[in-house]
C-alpha cells in the first residue's frame, strides 16, 4: 500500500513509500525500487512515519527508530540514525538538523566533523534552549529562516531561543506542517472531550507574520495539505474528495474520484453485480470495537459510493461506528449490517436506513462492554435472520420475516456470550463460533417461538476435533451440506446430521501431505474466512494469504499472498464468490481485490437455453480459453468435430467447463463447427446430451 508520495523537481521523479517500508523512485520511463529500509540494520521497528525533501534536495525518512538520509539525484543512501525512538518529522535550518519526536525536539550540527549516526551527537532541546522541561515536539518545519514547531498541541515559531505562540485550540492536535510553496501550511485535527470527532482547522502563515485560516466550508477535517507552483492549496479531507482553493479568492473546488475513500474492508456481500462492503469494526487481536466510522461502501453500476453517519441522519442517530458484518437477504431486497457498537442496521431500497438496538428491540448491551454487538449474520431457508448478540446475556437472536426480533431461546446459552460467526446448515441447525470456547450448534426444532423443544451442543477440544485452544474463527456450509470450520490451527469439517447432538460425530481434520510429511489441513495457519465455489472447492483466507483446496480439502490447488499476487495484505478477513461469473473477492484491512476463477455454480439439470460458450465464434487471433457456461455441476464434457471425432474432454468446475481450443496433440482447432456434449448424474439416461456448439474461424 502506498503511504507517502513526494515529488523531486530536480530530476522530475516521484518518490513513493509503502507500508512494508519499501519505496520506489518513479521516472517517466523507469522505476527504481529500494528495500534497504526494510532489510538493512537491526531495528526494533522499520515503519516509515514521514518522508520530506529538505536541504539541497535530499530525502529524509522519519522512521520508527530514527532517521535515514537518501540522495534522490544519485540514488544513494547517506547517514542512518538509530535514535531508539520514533521520529515524526525532520527539518534543517542554519547548519542544524532537527528531529521531532514525542519526547521532544532533538538537534545535531551539520558539520563534517560530527558523526550524525551517533545518537550522542543529538541533543534534546530543553529549558536552556527555551523549551519546557517535558513536552512532545512531533511536527517541525523550517520556514522563512525560522523553525516552526509544535509543543504538545500548540504551534510556535522558534527564534533566538524563544517560542512565539502561533496557534492553539482546545481539542485540536497538529497533523502536518508543509512548506512546498510561498506559505507555511498547518493542519489540525479535532477530538473533543467525549472522544467524538469534530471539525479541524487549517492555516496559512506568510513571511510577514500574517495568518490566514483556510475556508472552513472547504476543509472540514484536514488530513494533509500542500501548495503547488500556481498558488493553489490542495487538501486531503476525512470527508472524501480532494479540495483545492486559490489563495487570493479562497474559493473552494472539489474533485471526486470513482473509488472508495478508505482501504478498510472487513466483509463483502454481493447482489448480482453490486458489491457492498462493511468496514473494519473490530480489533483482530482483542475483538474489541474499533472507533471506525467509515460505514458501508457500495459499487453499483460502475460507481463507488459510501454511506455513514455524516451522510444519513439515521446512521448518525444509530451511532455509525464499528460496522462489522454484512449480509444480503435471500430475496435480495435488503442488506443487514451487524455493528460492534450499536446493534443491527437494516438497508432497504433507496437506500433507506433503519436499525435495531437495545433501545428499540430485544438486542442487549454487552455484560462487560456496554455496547450492542452483532457479531454474526445468517439467513435460514425461510428467510429468518439469525444473529450473534455477542457479549450479551442472551447471545442468540432472530429477526423473523414479519419484522419482529426475539432472543428468548434456551437459557443455557447464557454461558456462551462469545457467540460470533454463524451459518445455517441443510438441516436448519445454527452453527456458531464462540470466542475461545469452540462451537455451539443449536436446533430450534423448526419452532422459533417455542424454546421447550430446543437443544444445543458445545463442541470443544475434549469432545471433538476442534483444536486444543478452542479458538474458532469462521464457518461455511459446502454444496454437499458439510460444515467447514476455520480455527487458529487449521480447519475442521463436520458431516454429521442429527448425530452432532449425541456427540457421535467429532468432525474431521483432513490429513494432507506437505513436503512429504503428513499433517492436518492448514494446521499452521490461522483461518479467518472460508468460501465455497461452484465446483465445491474450498477457499481459505488466513493471516498468511489465501489457499484454494480441492473439494475434500486434501489437495492444494493454488496459493496467493502479497508476493505472488496483487493482494494488498496477507490477512484475509473475508472471501466471497460471484455465483454466475466465478469471480473471487478478497477483503483485507488494506483494500479489496478480485480474481477471475474458473468455477461457477452448476445447474440442477441441463437446460439448453442456459448453456452457452464464450467467445463464440472464436476468431483467428484468439489465444485464450473458451468457457462453456450453464452446465450441471461437475458434468463430464466431450467436444467433437462435426463428424463426431473426439477433440477434447474434461470435467466442469461447478457449472463451467474450460477449453483451450486445442486437441490432444496441442494443435489449434481448425475452422468449423464443434459440438459440446455433456453428461452428469442428473442426465445419465441421455449420456450424449448436445448442449451447445462452438464455431472456429481460422
Amino acid at each position: 500500500n502506498p503511504q507517502f508520495i513526494l515529488y523531486v523537481p530536480q530530476n522530475e521523479s516521484l518518490m513513493v513509500s509503502y507500508k512494508d517500508s519499501k519505496f520506489d523512485q518513479v521516472f517517466q520511463n523507469q522505476t527504481n525500487s529500494f528495500n534497504n529500509l526494510q532489510r538493512d540494520g537491526n531495528f526494533f521497528n522499520r515503519d516509515i512515519l514521514n518522508m520530506q525533501l529538505i536541504k539541497d534536495s535530499l530525502i529524509y525518512f522519519s522512521m520508527a527508530f530514527g532517521i535515514v538520509e537518501f540522495n534522490p539525484i544519485q540514488g544513494e543512501f547517506g547517514f542512518t540514525l538509530d535514535l531508539g525512538i520514533p521520529v515524526l518529522s525532520v527539518a534543517w535550518l542554519e547548519g542544524f538538523y532537527y528531529a521531532g519526536t514525542e519526547e521532544g525536539i532533538y538537534r545535531a550540527q551539520d558539520d563534517p566533523s560530527v558523526n550524525l549516526k551517533d545518537e550522542t551527537n543529538w541533543e534534546l532541546l530543553g529549558v536552556n534552549e527555551g523549551f519546557p522541561q517535558i513536552y512532545s515536539g512531533g511536527q517541525i518545519a523550517a520556514y522563512d529562516n525560522a523553525l516552526f514547531v509544535t509543543v504538545d498541541d500548540t504551534l510556535y515559531k522558534y527564534e533566538n531561543s524563544t517560542l512565539n505562540y502561533q496557534y492553539g485550540e482546545e481539542f485540536h492536535s497538529p497533523l502536518y506542517l508543509t512548506t512546498e510553496g510561498d506559505y507555511l501550511l498547518a493542519g489540525f485535527s479535532c477530538v473533543d472531550d467525549q472522544m467524538s470527532s469534530c471539525d479541524g482547522a487549517a492555516f496559512l502563515f506568510d513571511s510577514n507574520g500574517l495568518v490566514k485560516e483556510m475556508n472552513g466550508g472547504c476543509i472540514n477535517r484536514p488530513r494533509f495539505g500542500i501548495e503547488d507552483d500556481r498558488g493553489r492549496i490542495w487538501s486531503a479531507d476525512a470527508w472524501g474528495q480532494f479540495r483545492y482553493m486559490k489563495i487570493e479568492s479562497n474559493n473552494c473546488e472539489r474533485l471526486t474520484f470513482n473509488s472508495p475513500v478508505s482501504v478498510q474492508v472487513n466483509e463483502i456481500a454481493l447482489r448480482d453485480d453490486e458489491i457492498w462492503m462493511s468496514t473494519n469494526g473490530i480489533s483482530s487481536t482483542t475483538f474489541k470495537p474499533e472507533g471506525n466510522a467509515e460505514g458501508i461502501y457500495t459499487y453499483i453500476d460502475g460507481v463507488w459510493d459510501f454511506h455513514k453517519r455524516e451522510t444519513d441522519s439515521v446512521l448518525n442517530e444509530q451511532g455509525g461506528i464499528g460496522f462489522y458484518r454484512i449480509a444480503v437477504s435471500p430475496d435480495k431486497e435488503k442488506f443487514y449490517v451487524g455493528t460492534h457498537v450499536n446493534g443491527l442496521v437494516e438497508v432497504s431500497p433507496g437506500p433507506v436506513f433503519s436499525y435495531y438496538s437495545d433501545n428499540n428491540s430485544d438486542l442487549e448491551e454487552g455484560v462487560i462492554s456496554g455496547t450492542v454487538r452483532v457479531a454474526g449474520l445468517a439467513f435460514d431457508e425461510e428467510g429468518n435472520l439469525w444473529l450473534s448478540n455477542n457479549n450479551a446475556n442472551r447471545p442468540m437472536a432472530c429477526l423473523k420475516t414479519d419484522g419482529t426480533l426475539i432472543n428468548d431461546f434456551h437459557p443455557g446459552l447464557s454461558q456462551y456470550e462469545g457467540l460470533r460467526d454463524v451459518v445455517v446448515d441443510f438441516q436448519g441447525y445454527k452453527w456458531f463460533t464462540v470466542d475461545k470456547k469452540g462451537l455451539v450448534v443449536y436446533d430450534d426444532n423448526g419452532t422459533i417461538d417455542v424454546k421447550g423443544d430446543d437443544q444445543f451442543v458445545n463442541l470443544v477440544a475434549t469432545n471433538s476435533n476442534v483444536p486444543e485452544d478452542n479458538f474458532t474463527r469462521c464457518l461455511e456450509v459446502d454444496l454437499d451440506g458439510e460444515v467447514w470450520v476455520g480455527t487458529s490451527k487449521g480447519v475442521v469439517s463436520f458431516d454429521c446430521g442429527p448425530s452432532i447432538f449425541d456427540l457421535e460425530c467429532p468432525g474431521v481434520r483432513q490429513i494432507v501431505e506437505v513436503d512429504g510429511i503428513l499433517a492436518n489441513l492448514l494446521e499452521t495457519e490461522d483461518v479467518w474466512s472460508i468460501a465455497v465455489d461452484g465446483a465445491n472447492r474450498k477457499w481459505f483466507g488466513t493471516t498468511n494469504g489465501a489457499f484454494l483446496m480441492s473439494p475434500n480439502g486434501k489437495d492444494q490447488l493454488a496459493f496467493f499472498d502479497i508476493n505472488n499476487s496483487p493482494l494488498p495484505d496477507n490477512f484475509i478477513t473475508d472471501i466471497k464468490i460471484h455465483p454466475e461469473t466465478g469471480e473471487v473477492f478478497f477483503a483485507t484491512g488494506k483494500g479489496m481485490v478480485s480474481y477471475r476463477s474458473d468455477a461457477i455454480i452448476g445447474e440442477v439439470s441441463h437446460v439448453k437455453s442456459k448453456v452457452y460458450a464464450y467467445p463464440n465464434p472464436v476468431n483467428p487471433d484468439f489465444e485464450g480459453t473458451i468457457a462453456i457456461k450453464g452446465l450441471t455441476r461437475d458434468a463430464d464434457v466431450k467436444i467433437t468435430d462435426i463428424n463426431g471425432q473426439l477433440v477434447y474432454e474434461t470435467t466442469a468446475l461447478g457449472g463451467q467447463a474450460v477449453w483451450n481450443g486445442k486437441d490432444y496433440n496441442g494443435r489449434k482447432a481448425s475452422s468449423g463447427v464443434y459440438l459440446v456434449f455433456s453428461t452428469s448424474e442428473n442426465n445419465l439416461g441421455k449420456p450424449n446430451t448436445l448442449v451447445t456448439k462452438v464455431l472456429f474461424m481460422n
